[in-house]
């Protein structure tokens, strides 16, 4: 805490350091380093990991649950459950075992450039782990070198051929551990050279904007074209607000569902494929009436759509849950 703020704390053990860095409510990277600069921990918060909108709104402490299981993040901190709202110098409230047992997943495969890949992951890797690995392309291209990202949840890939437009790939990946050191099953992922969208090559073909209890909105996109498409810095709108989705590449003839929440959706859709579901926050989508936008990195505007809950069937007796597909992509 701040030098300054050390008398409001009483007998607890604290340690009070001049400047104090801030540290910003709706999310941060904190750092901790020895003497020497060397790193020792961090973490990267957001208002997510509350779980409690109410807590979320300010005066609740975010506690890590088992000390055990530093690699954790999200799944591994919780609001403070004392009623004073935080338990400084004293044992967290929430404290238990929750071991990682959960392999890393990869999120997406995406082409920097001609000569680069990226490989993201939804969990912190171990470093060690890359000289382990195993990491093959088909078609052959050779691969160069391999170097994590210093969030160590990307791992980027040089290759010593160039990749080539249209030329669908297949990225062979095995040997990757988390930080807890589980070991990721092998994957086989697609990908290709990524190429920049034009009008109408990324079109809106979903819409769920009135979910069931318990459920949550989503919109699906669809490639329309035979590129290789990288949905990074992409963003939808509804008109008043815009929010970025997570990056991504959608291949030719191939669609994505972008939820705040795909778990649920795909508890609530059975059969929906998990690898065509992405997890992004979206804007509102008011129920009765609305708009949304897309728009490309460059801020192009791909697609919109003005819907209204009047285009469900009259025979319905509730829409709730019920989403608006788009007919025709010509």
């Amino acid at each position: 805490i701040s030098t300054s703020a050390t008398g409001l704390f009483g007998s607890l053990p604290v340690i009070g350091i001049a400047n104090f860095p801030s540290l910003n409510n709706a999310g941060d990277n904190l750092r901790l380093r020895d003497h020497r600069g060397q790193g020792i921990d961090s973490v990267k918060y957001s208002l997510d990991w509350f779980h409690d909108e109410d807590k979320a709104a300010g005066g609740w402490s975010l506690e890590l649950i088992d000390p055990d299981n530093p690699c954790g993040e999200a799944g591994n901190w919780s609001a403070c459950e004392n009623e004073r709202g935080g338990t400084p110098g004293e044992p967290n409230s929430v404290r238990a075992s929750k071991p990682d047992l959960k392999p890393p997943v990869v999120l997406a495969v995406r082409s920097v450039d001609s000569l680069r890949l990226e490989v993201s992951f939804d969990e912190i890797l171990k470093l060690s782990s890359l000289g382990e690995s195993i990491i093959e392309l088909f078609p052959p291209l050779p691969v160069q070198a391999v170097q994590m990202d210093p969030s160590l949840k990307r791992i980027e890939i040089t290759l010593s051929g160039k990749l080539l437009e249209k030329q669908p790939y297949q990225l062979h990946l095995e040997g990757v551990r988390d930080c807890n050191g589980n070991l990721m099953e092998p994957v086989e992922m697609r990908f290709g050279l990524s190429e920049p969208a034009d009008s109408l090559d990324v079109l809106l073909s979903e819409v769920l904007f009135n979910p069931r209890p318990g459920g949550v909105d989503f919109v699906e996109i669809f490639n329309a074209s035979e590129k290789f498409i990288d949905l990074e810095g992409w963003a939808i709108s509804n008109g008043e607000s815009s929010v970025v989705v997570s990056g991504g590449q959608l291949g030719p003839r191939e669609w994505v569902a972008l939820s705040g929440d795909p778990v649920t959706v795909q508890s609530q859709y059975p059969g929906t494929v998990p690898g065509n579901l992405q997890k992004s926050d979206l804007p509102s989508l008011p129920d009765d009436e609305g708009t949304i936008l897309l728009y490309s990195q460059s801020g192009r505007l791909m697609d919109q759509l003005s819907y209204s809950e009047g285009w469900h069937s009259f025979m319905l007796q509730s829409t709730d849950g019920v989403s608006l597909e788009r007919i025709d992509f010509l």
